[in-house]
């Protein structure tokens, strides 16, 4: 949640971010908690009736397929922690017609994906009806089997549709909570099929022959059908900017909660078949009449009563909170393109008291209600499964096109031996998409009237709204110059000058020259298109300070950048071509306002250093930086660090001041240590060429303190890397840095390799 801080600053500053408070458990629970459970529950029997044994095939190639895009997901996310996900990726890769597309898809894949998980609680609501109040049984189906089913979905989709719309959530305790309850009752299930299967494994053995009795292109229709049961992890992706350190969280969660449910299908899958003692009649054929209670069935055959209702509680819970995540998605999609003005504007609006996207939520609820009360089970599910693959597809290709397009974006996780995942993820989608008109063309008919009324609305409507890009450059004056460009964000014209004399040099060193940066922020209803109409006398005032700055004889350039937040109109422009350093000034903020903000650096920095793709270092002013005398550069080795003593070497070479290279020890450090400490500084110092340093080596027990009772010494500038570590996990700055650069008596310069 956000606080009351948070709301002050993001108004102040036009930034609107998501607090990150999900860890690498809560983000695979995400993952897991979308995978096992209504999937598992609702498909089995429908593999079955297709595949036959050969189900356990299907689910297998699956993961397989699974594996391709969950490779260009990871990748996507880590680079673009954005929420949206395959959507954003899309949109930032290819034409606006095919991120248009690829939102239009997947918001329908989620809705239909949710009308499968409805129509999954319907039949397990009559079931347990059937089983254990056999009288209201009755009654109901006294309706009629499809009358009774639509009752139960009306009166579940309405009941979340509602929740959504006033604005309750599950907390993501209780979420964690419930998939881990989830998984508990399969692996009861998978033991008491397991313990059958060990007492006559012959008869197991042979429920599995035929493996294919419906030829091996059934397994491939199969597997079109089943596939959305492997929908899910992409889920971590439209939630990453609520996770920690999502750089690294989200791939880790991505490969960990697919490769557990892949496990888990497998086992359930086998022991559902095995385990099962059907008189005169085919295991699978009989799990296959079943259909969505397939699971059901076997646990009948061979668990005690409890069993069995576990299961039927487990399949009850499991299509609740499926469909309850995946309504929060779908109507996220919606909303989200509809303030990006991919839809009808209103689609965007919030609740002026809930705080909550009403139009998106009642809209999704409504297409919801239509497509699960219209259509057989078997074809929602081949429906859901077909938009996933041709959203699927498209993410894929968006890895592929930004590999090329965006070869400098800043990738914590790469999927190995590019392109060939990314195109097997393409094919293999696509392939999976073409199989599903042999089982069920209406699928293919459904898919085929959306996509064509969406786009129809595209080119005709939406085409000629204006273009809502992320951030836009406003011609101001003569472009900046050379490829060693130092971007230096102006927030404030008439203080900037410090960061200036201290960009100059370091410009100047890489032959190229200080590009002064203007970050206009309109609102989110305004298009970016005409931003620059929006701050015309901002826009004339920095216009005339960088003028006046080349009429004094400085060679500067300027930009400027309008946009919907800060943040990205610094990103924008540090992604231009050329810019080799991005300089930004920092204002410390006491511990206390930064912890009921949930930053480090503050809103907007924070997160420009989450994505920033090229070098950085962020400097604390306390002097003008006309002359430089001392420096004083801490290094226990590291890329940052090294990256530090380059931008000294460039400062000393302007300002001829003494450079000394620090090295700190615990008192009493034993001579190995010392030397292991001194060949960090001769490293750094090697590393920097032209640099002249002088290495001191000094003991303390707090390596804060004790780099901080040096810098007294009558420093001017103190230089400090990263840590290698990474302890403060969201921007790569380390907690040392960061505590020397509130604390220190002099200017530091907190310096990021990119």
């Amino acid at each position: 949640m956000t606080t009351a801080d948070d709301q002050a600053q993001h108004a102040e500053t036009g930034e609107v971010q998501l607090a990150r408070d999900l860890g690498l458990f809560d983000a695979t629970m995400i993952g897991l908690g979308a995978m096992i459970g209504a999937g598992i529950f609702v498909l089995t029997g429908l593999a079955f009736q297709a595949a036959g044994p050969g189900a356990i095939v299907t689910f297998g190639l699956n993961g397989v397929v699974s594996l391709f895009t969950a490779l260009s997901y990871a990748e996507l996310a880590s680079a673009i922690p954005e929420a949206g996900g395959g959507y954003s990726f899309v949109r930032r890769a290819m034409p606006r017609w095919a991120g248009f597309l690829a939102g239009w898809m997947l918001w329908f894949a989620y809705t239909v994906a949710c009308a499968l998980y409805a129509r999954g609680f319907a039949s397990y609501s009559l079931e347990v009806l059937h089983r254990y109040v056999p009288d209201v049984h009755h009654i109901m189906l006294t309706l009629g089997q499809r009358p009774a089913e639509a009752v139960l979905v009306l009166f579940i989709v309405g009941s979340f549709v509602g929740l959504n719309y006033a604005g309750a959530k599950v907390t993501g305790v209780a979420e964690n909570v419930i998939t881990v309850a989830k998984i508990v009752v399969l692996a009861i299930f998978i033991y008491f099929g397991l313990q059958v299967v060990a007492e006559d494994p012959t008869t197991s053995i042979a429920a599995f022959k035929p493996m294919f009795p419906n030829g091996f292109w059934a397994v491939i229709t199969a597997m079109g059908l089943t596939f959305i049961a492997f929908e899910g992890y992409d889920l971590i992706a439209t939630v990453s900017e609520e996770i920690k350190d999502p750089e690294r969280n989200i791939p880790k969660a991505i490969f960990i909660s697919l490769g557990g449910a892949v496990l888990i299908y497998l086992l359930i899958i086998f022991v559902s078949l095995g385990a099962i003692r059907i008189p005169d009649q085919e295991g699978w054929r009989f799990l296959g009449e079943h259909g969505e209670t397939a699971v059901v069935q076997a646990a009948a055959s061979f668990m005690p009563f409890v069993g069995v209702v576990l299961i039927v509680t487990g399949g009850l819970l499991s299509t609740m909170s499926a469909l309850n995540a995946t309504v929060l998605a779908s109507s996220r999609v919606a909303f989200s393109m509809g303030r990006d003005g991919m839809l009808p504007k209103i689609m965007g609006s919030i609740h002026a008291t809930r705080q909550t996207p009403h139009v998106a939520v009642v809209v999704t609820g409504v297409v919801l209600l239509v497509v699960a009360i219209s259509f057989p089970i078997e074809q929602v599910g081949s429906a859901a499964s077909l938009m996933f693959l041709l959203s699927f597809a498209m993410t894929n290709a968006a890895a592929w096109i930004l590999r090329i397009k965006e070869p400098n974006l800043k990738r914590r996780f790469k999927a190995p031996f590019f392109p060939i995942p990314q195109l097997l993820g393409v094919v293999t989608c696509l392939v999976l998409a073409v199989s599903q008109f042999w089982l069920y063309p209406e699928a293919w008919g459904i898919a085929a009237v959306w996509v064509a009324v969406g786009l129809t609305g595209f080119f005709f409507v939406l085409k000629r709204a204006p273009v809502e890009e992320r951030a836009l450059p406003v011609p101001v004056m003569s472009g900046p110059k050379g490829v060693g460009r130092v971007l230096v964000p102006v927030a404030n014209p008439a203080s900037f000058g410090p960061l200036y004399n201290l960009a100059k040099p370091l410009a100047e060193a890489r032959e190229g020259q200080v590009t002064l940066l203007s970050v206009q922020v309109v609102p989110d209803q305004t298009p970016l298109s005409i931003g620059g109409l929006a701050a015309p006398f901002r826009i004339q005032a920095f216009r005339k300070l960088v003028s006046d700055m080349q009429q004094a004889g400085k060679d500067v350039a300027g930009v400027v950048h309008v946009a919907h937040r800060i943040s990205a109109g610094i990103l924008s422009a540090a992604r231009q071509p050329g810019v080799s350093l991005v300089l930004m000034g920092w204002k410390a903020t006491p511990k206390e306002a930064r912890r009921a903000t949930n930053t480090v650096l503050g809103a907007t920095m924070d997160n420009v250093m989450r994505r920033i793709p090229v070098n950085v270092a962020v400097v604390r002013i306390q002097g003008d930086f006309t002359k430089i005398d001392r420096i004083l550069l801490p290094s226990a080795g590291g890329p940052h660090a090294r990256y530090a003593a380059q931008l000294a070497r460039d400062l000393q070479q302007v300002h001829g001041c003494e450079v000394i290279t620090l090295g700190i020890v615990r008192p009493g450090a034993s001579d190995h240590d010392r030397g292991r400490a001194m060949g960090f500084l001769e490293v750094t110092a090697a590393e920097a060429r032209g640099l002249e340093c002088t290495a001191k080596l000094i003991e303390a027990t707090d390596v804060v303190q004790g780099i901080l009772d040096e810098a007294a010494g009558g420093y001017d500038l103190l230089m400090v890397g990263a840590n290698r570590d990474d302890v403060l996990k969201n921007l790569g700055f380390g907690n040392i840095p960061e505590q020397i650069a509130q604390r220190s008596p002099c200017s530091v310069m907190m310096v990021r390799r990119g």
